[in-house]
């Protein structure tokens, strides 16, 4: 009996541990499930959430025809000395005859005025609001600028500001936005104007009647009935086979320009290796020529290679300072900008010069 009571006994433990083992795996398997589905719910859950940000088309901006702008802010090109005298005789001037001749500026904090032989030619504004009618003007930001007047048709940058000019001719143009930090803060409008002799001589009797010894150093180019053009047997007048010689040596140093970028030098004197004698003499050259100009493409054509020269050697001076050892971050991605955007403004102007010359031979 004893023998059978014990096979029962262990007969009976086998039974109720098979039991449960069969519990505890029924328990098991709908635990894994539900933390599946958890996991799952969760995953789509933060999906949809947190959705993947798409990224926005960048605007274009479009190039619109310059439309030949007159007036800036209450100003108009082109107006006579005597006619705005009643609005400019309680501002500040400065003469400066002895560098151009019968040029005199008006201004304040609001505005400043240039007159060239008594006649309006070059404006630009400060004040908030001021600017190009149904267009930007000072005070707008950056976007609201490209967006209203459309792509410029150049922009450069002196490090501290971003200018955007507008107009027709690369080498001038004549309408420009200076901006600092994404904001206008001044606008400029520009037509060339030689002047006629009576505005002129009335902007004499204005200084005379105030009692100003600063009429002495106002030159009157354009008081005689004559007008007083450059003697064309100047030496200081180019030949257009004198402007394609100087042509062909700043496009020579702007491709060792180029070249030596490529090789990534560091050291400052091979940037400086290009301002010879050479340089030298026609940078003089280009000045002088420069303040003899009067209207004609050939004399254009002068304006743009004394802009290109100093583009192309800027670069030059621009990279040989960003090579300085003891420049920091800040002060060498400056100047590296600055060489690059010179550079890249001098490669447009190339092409402009190198087409015009092309059609003269």
């Amino acid at each position: 009996m004893k023998l059978k009571n014990y096979i029962f006994i262990l007969m009976l433990f086998i039974v109720s541990g098979c039991s449960y083992q069969s519990d505890q795996s029924s328990n098991i398997v709908p635990q894994q499930k539900i933390a599946t589905a958890s996991v799952t719910q969760k995953i789509e859950t933060t999906a949809t959430t947190n959705p993947v940000p798409q990224k926005k088309p960048t605007a274009k901006i479009i190039e619109k025809k310059y439309p030949g702008y007159t007036i800036l802010g209450t100003w108009k090109l082109g107006e006579s000395f005597s006619d705005l005298l009643p609005k400019i005789k309680d501002m500040k001037y400065e003469i400066d005859g002895e560098e151009y001749g019968s040029t005199i500026a008006f201004y304040d904090d609001d505005q400043y005025l240039y007159f060239r032989g008594g006649i309006l030619s070059y404006v630009i504004v400060y004040k908030n609001g001021q600017g190009i009618k149904n267009g930007s003007v000072v005070g707008d930001s950056k976007t609201k600028l490209l967006n209203t007047m459309g792509k410029p048709f150049q922009t450069f940058s002196d490090g501290n500001a971003i200018y955007y000019g507008y107009g027709t001719d690369y080498s001038d143009p004549q309408l420009e936005f200076k901006t600092i930090k994404n904001k206008i803060v001044e606008i400029s409008l520009e037509n060339y104007t030689e002047g006629f002799t009576d505005e002129n001589r009335g902007v004499l009797m204005y200084l005379n009647s105030i009692g100003d010894p600063a009429a002495d150093y106002y030159v009157c180019n354009t008081c005689s009935e004559t007008p007083i053009n450059p003697d064309s047997n100047s030496k200081d007048n180019l030949t257009t086979n004198e402007m394609n010689k100087v042509f062909t040596q700043i496009s020579k140093d702007m491709r060792s320009y180029v070249d030596l970028v490529a090789t990534q030098s560091v050291k400052q004197s091979d940037y400086q290796k290009v301002f010879t004698d050479q340089q030298s003499k026609i940078e003089q050259t280009l000045d002088n020529a420069d303040k003899k100009l009067i209207s004609t493409e050939d004399d254009k054509l002068a304006s743009r290679l004394n802009l290109y020269f100093t583009l192309v050697y800027d670069a030059y001076i621009q990279k040989s300072l960003s090579l300085s050892p003891e420049l920091s971050k800040y002060d060498k991605a400056h100047y590296e900008d600055a060489a690059f955007t010179a550079i890249t403004d001098a490669m447009t102007l190339h092409n402009k010069i190198n087409a015009y010359i092309q059609l003269k031979k």
